[in-house]
């Protein structure tokens, strides 16, 4: 590369470089605006997290603290619903018996029963129970024989308890006996006979063994009663409770799906703040390596300085030079023409001379 070329060359290049940073400049300028606009948008996120983070947060120890009271309540309630289960627990053993008894009784033990010409004593006992239990009419109430010295009915064996007997359904009706259905007043009807030492299975099995099972229900129901009149209530707070837990946990169901949507626009909107963010972390980066090259070139530009007006001399220089290039061939050549037009005249006068003197 000649030295005029090169001398060009490094002005194109400065040129070219002042060129680019009027371009930076303006680059620049707009980069700020945007980064002045970015930087807004994302103030503005940020206000709105704050906000939103506090409305979750305080959605949060609500939810947080309403898991915990239902929580406490859920406890207590189970330990109300253990006690009730214990309590009925212990009639369960009586009604299995029962179902037991009544299970092992055969249609054949009734017409056995129903059959008899004459019923001891303590038959028509069991069945004064059962017709009780039953809430089926008896006779008008006198003492019973004075080793007993208890209330028992007149004929009520032959009036009512065959004709029960007599029912197809008797022990059907037996077995789906409404248990929660007897009442204080028939169990304390009752408690005269359950009190006798000789009212229990094993003394019914001596005097009958059909009536044994009867025995064995008429004892199990009385006992279920009186346990299920202390847990009856137990059982029906025990519900109240359990519906109110239950519908606390709608609420709470109601005021988490709150909190999820609170967060889940929380967490959209802190998608949208990171965009930002790095939006204009971009921008500033753009920013500052634009900036960097402006500086970089303008460093040069200024360096360079002197020697663009040296190159630019020499420029000027070397283009009047060539401009003047064609102008002093031409004197050249006519010069050296000349000169050698004149040698020639020369040549031909000295050999004039020459011969004239040979």
């Amino acid at each position: 590369m000649s030295r005029r070329e090169a001398v060009n060359s490094g002005l194109d290049k400065m040129k070219q470089a002042e060129e680019d940073i009027a371009k930076m400049k303006i680059d620049l300028a707009a980069k700020e605006i945007v980064l002045v606009e970015a930087s807004k948008v994302s103030a503005e996120l940020l206000e709105e997290i704050a906000a939103s983070t506090a409305k979750a947060e305080k959605k949060r120890n609500e939810v947080s603290a309403f898991k915990d009271k239902l929580q406490t309540q859920a406890d207590i309630i189970k330990k109300d619903k253990d006690g009730i289960e214990r309590d009925l627990l212990a009639a369960k053993p009586a009604l299995d018996e029962a179902e037991s008894a009544l299970s092992s009784i055969q249609q054949k033990d009734i017409q056995g029963l129903k059959a008899l010409m004459s019923p001891t004593y303590f038959i028509k006992l069991v069945f004064d129970g059962v017709l009780l239990l039953r809430q089926r009419t008896l006779e008008k109430w006198q003492l019973g024989p004075p080793q007993k010295e208890i209330p028992t009915c007149v004929d009520s064996y032959s009036g009512y308890a065959i004709p029960m007997m007599g029912d197809t359904k008797f022990l059907t009706e037996l077995m789906e006996f409404n248990k929660d259905a007897i009442t204080d007043e028939t169990c304390e009807l009752l408690a005269p006979y359950m009190d006798l030492p000789d009212f229990i299975v094993e003394a019914a099995r001596k005097a009958s063994g059909m009536a044994a099972g009867l025995m064995q229900w008429v004892r199990a129901m009385v006992t279920y009663h009186w346990i299920s009149k202390e847990v009856i209530p137990k059982m029906d707070a025990l519900a109240k409770a359990e519906a109110m837990v239950s519908a606390a946990n709608k609420k709470l169901a109601a005021a988490q799906a709150e909190l999820d949507e609170v967060q889940r626009e929380l967490d959209l909107m802190q998608e949208k703040f990171d965009e930002a963010m790095a939006d204009k972390q971009r921008l500033q980066d753009e920013a500052s390596l634009t900036k960097r090259r402006m500086d970089s070139a303008n460093a040069l530009i200024h360096g360079l300085a002197g020697e663009k007006d040296r190159w630019t001399t020499q420029s000027k220089d070397f283009a009047d030079k060539i401009a003047r290039l064609v102008g002093d061939r031409a004197m050249s050549c006519a010069f050296m023409h000349i000169l050698a037009l004149s040698t020639k005249n020369s040549v031909r006068s000295c050999s004039s001379n020459t011969l004239r003197l040979i």
